[in-house]
Order: C-alpha cells, then sequence, then structure tokens
C-alpha cells in the first residue's frame, strides 16, 4: 500500500532542482582541473558559491513533501519506513554499491582497504562525491517522523 500523494510538490521540485545544483559542482570543478584564465575561475567561483544552497533545499524538500503527504494519514512509523525502503533505501544501496566496487576511484579522502573500512565508506557517503547527499536525506527520511 502506498501512502503517498502521487501529485509532486514544491519539495519535489526543489530536491530535483537541488540535486541538479550538486551535479553542476562537479561539473564546475571539473572545468577548473583545465586551467582556465583568471576572470573564467572568478566566474566559475561564484557560480559555485551560489549554488551551495542545494543541503538546506534538501533538507527542506525532504521534510515539506514528507510531512504534506502523510500528515493526514494513520500510519505508523513501520509502514512508513516500509513504504520508503523501495522508494529510497534500495536505489541507495545499489548506487552507493556500484560506486564502491565498479567505480572504486571516485572515493574521497581515502579508499577502502578492507570490510570495516568498505562499510564506513558505505554509510558515510564517501564512495562518491555527491553521495553524502544521499546518506543526508536518508537521514532525514528516517528522522522526518520526529518532525
Amino acid at each position: 500500500m502506498n501512502y503517498y500523494d502521487p501529485d509532486a510538490d514544491v519539495g519535489d521540485y526543489l530536491k530535483v532542482f537541488a540535486l541538479s545544483t550538486v551535479i553542476l559542482q562537479n561539473v564546475l570543478v571539473l572545468g577548473l582541473t583545465v586551467t582556465p584564465a583568471a576572470a573564467y575561475q572568478n566566474g566559475i567561483g561564484y557560480v559555485y558559491d551560489i549554488i551551495k544552497f542545494s543541503a538546506p533545499a534538501f533538507i527542506f524538500g525532504i521534510l515539506y513533501s514528507t510531512i504534506r503527504t502523510t500528515i493526514n494519514t494513520k500510519i505508523t512509523y513501520r509502514h512508513y519506513m516500509a513504504n520508503c525502503w523501495g522508494l529510497l533505501f534500495v536505489p541507495s544501496i545499489w548506487w552507493t554499491l556500484i560506486y564502491l566496487i565498479i567505480m572504486p576511484d571516485l572515493q574521497q579522502v581515502q579508499h577502502y582497504h578492507n570490510f570495516l573500512t568498505f562499510c564506513w565508506q558505505f554509510i558515510n557517503g564517501n564512495a562518491a562525491p555527491h553521495l553524502w547527499y544521499n546518506v543526508m536525506m536518508l537521514q532525514f527520511i528516517i528522522l522526518t517522523p520526529l518532525f
């Protein structure tokens, strides 16, 4: 049984826009690796600073959509998490595994060297530069019912 309203709302659009800016951040960083002229570097830096709103946008989008779609329902936390499992957790697990196993060069800070560090990279979102947003989103999905 699906408890979510199929209509998109402000939170959904905000999440899409925030994800797009996260991707744009990576593109801008890549653009800086080709050492453009100083004027272009400044422009890239300004755009990068302007689009750093993505983390709070994700948070607000998640809270807004989840609260709006569940506020008048009589669901338990267990049913809420069961619905979120297939929609959010399963894709997150697959993408993180793909990044860790198939594309290990994208890991931030340090690569995993054993099972324990593999689990740490998996849980904290270090499998790729943008996966920490995913981890943050999942944390808010777990905590949203408390709000």
